[in-house]
């Protein structure tokens, strides 16, 4: 059984398969601009650095249109912010049980004008 402390040591990484990136690609405000290959690699690059600092790396697989959906109810685009943002409530959802369209988060990177 994992405590409260170990659980902290968890990162939620986004997953994409090749049809869901297409899926992504096909989002001009996604700015996506790796191929499928590259963008796997890149995962595997970050994913092991989270390793070697300590992390539990926990691969969460995307599904495009609740990640649409939840960028834009939330006031994102789906470019790399949104989809981090997204990744972290995704990980919060996970963790909780809750359906990520109710799970409450505030995001404090953002100010008021």
């Amino acid at each position: 059984m994992m405590t409260k402390l170990e659980d902290a040591r968890d990162i939620g990484v986004a997953w994409f398969t090749p049809q869901t990136y297409r899926e992504l690609r096909a989002y001009p405000e996604a700015k996506i601009d790796k191929t499928y290959p590259e963008y796997v690699r890149s995962y595997e690059r970050a994913t092991a650095a989270f390793a070697a600092q300590g992390f539990r790396v926990v691969k969460l697989p995307v599904d495009i249109a609740q990640m649409v959906k939840w960028c834009h109810a939330h006031g994102y685009e789906i470019d790399s912010a949104g989809r981090a943002v997204f990744g972290s409530v995704l990980m919060a959802a996970r963790d909780s049980g809750k359906d990520i369209m109710t799970v409450p988060f505030r995001d404090n990177t953002r100010t008021a004008q």
